[in-house]
């Protein structure tokens, strides 16, 4: 085969390309250029990447090599008789199979070296790797196909190593990375990817801080974790429905939740459709951060269970004043007239402090929870300081 090109450059372009389309690395293994040396002429000699002989060192050490002695050649040098540069393909067999495809090949990530210079403009400015990487694709959406074949080569490799080839995860989690789900769906077609509930509700919660006034914000919040808990398609739709209402002067937020998460991706985390598949309750791709998110919840302004394993502990009373106030009474105990009452009010929507009370000073309602489940025995304390519940029902009017 002979065929000829304007330029040098044009040469060692249009046989990268060819060789990447047809699933070879070509690379450049001898470049000369004439400069009055006697001998030497412009020349440019391209082979496998596998051509070559491993070399051997002094060290003792044994190292992995692709190198197997691929004869395959090409050689390019400016035409005799007019302008440009000639190819003629001096051995075009391989001693190799080839691969289906080069994903995770060092060649094929390659970045180039504009796109090195602005990676590092961009890491000089403390921009994260995650906002750098999506900067690559909007600059060459071609980025996207190289880093899907990564990830494909990636999942490849973990896919070699199940105990049966047949065998395959029925449940992957990941977040919301398109390319990675791209490469799933190529690589695991049966297994089904669900998105992570954690990651997605602070992308869901901290847009509604954008968008929405204070005081709606804690509403809308429940109203979103009732969609996402969804048993079925119908509780989904009024869910949806009560969340839509609510938001109706807050398009930009509706907009978001549906266009981004529920119109293409609820059936990768709202409970209706994952509930049908089998993942044993793995609904977060970070225990660690999801764990250390619910504890700062409980003691956050949420005491939560936090209020019960005090009271149970130490078998005291602890009055939680907050939207709305409580009173924790001991779940498995009878009522004691000198018992302790801790009174704790939540200040500027990040901590508790702990509140001197009068002698006597009026309860606030009991916890919901106490009532469902407290021992028979527990009632006593209700009992025991009707007085001081009532006195609140009282005074409730003036301080609304």
């Amino acid at each position: 085969m002979t065929a000829r090109f304007g330029t040098r450059e044009e040469v060692i372009r249009w046989i990268k390309e060819v060789g990447i389309d047809n699933k070879v690395t070509v690379i450049i293994t001898r470049s000369d250029s004439e400069i009055g040396k006697r001998g030497r002429s412009n020349k440019l000699i391209f082979g496998c990447d596998k051509g070559g002989k491993h070399k051997n060192t002094d060290s003792g050490t044994q190292s992995a090599s692709k190198k197997c002695g691929c004869p395959f050649k090409i050689m390019s040098t400016p035409a005799k008789d007019g302008p440009g540069w000639k190819i003629d393909v001096k051995c075009g067999l391989h001693n190799h199979g080839l691969p289906d495809r080069l994903e995770g090949h060092s060649f094929i990530g390659r970045l180039a070296p504009d796109e090195k210079q602005h990676v590092a403009d961009l890491t000089k400015r403390h921009v994260t790797p995650r906002h750098i990487l999506l900067s690559l694709q909007d600059r060459d959406p071609e980025n996207v196909t190289r880093i899907t074949q990564n990830f494909c080569w990636v999942l490849e490799k973990l896919k070699e190593l199940f105990v049966k080839k047949d065998l395959c995860p029925q449940v992957i989690l990941t977040d919301r990375d398109l390319v990675l789900m791209k490469a799933i769906e190529i690589v695991f077609p049966r297994s089904i990817n669900l998105l992570c509930r954690f990651h997605i509700n602070k992308n869901v919660g901290a847009k509604c801080k954008q968008h929405v006034v204070n005081y709606l914000q804690k509403t809308i919040d429940t109203l979103w974790m009732e969609v996402v808990w969804a048993s079925d398609e119908v509780e989904y739709g009024q869910r949806l429905h009560q969340l839509e209402q609510t938001c109706v002067d807050y398009s930009g937020f509706i907009n978001y939740v549906k266009d981004t998460w529920l119109t293409p991706h609820r059936h990768r985390f709202v409970g209706a459709w994952i509930n049908r598949v089998l993942h044993l309750g793995n609904t977060t791709t970070n225990r660690v951060e999801y764990a250390h998110w619910k504890l700062k919840q409980m003691l956050g302004n949420n005491i939560g269970d936090m209020g019960y394993l005090i009271e149970n502990l130490y078998n005291v009373v602890l009055v939680c004043l907050d939207n709305p106030c409580m009173t924790f009474f001991p779940m498995t105990s009878s009522h004691s007239p000198n018992v302790s009452i801790y009174c704790i009010g939540f200040v500027n929507q990040n901590h508790w402090v702990r509140v001197n009370m009068k002698e006597g000073f009026p309860l606030p309602p009991i916890t919901l929870d106490w009532k469902k489940f407290r021992c028979q025995i527990a009632t006593s304390w209700m009992l025991g300081f009707v007085g001081r519940l009532q006195h609140w029902q009282l005074l409730t009017p003036i301080l609304a």
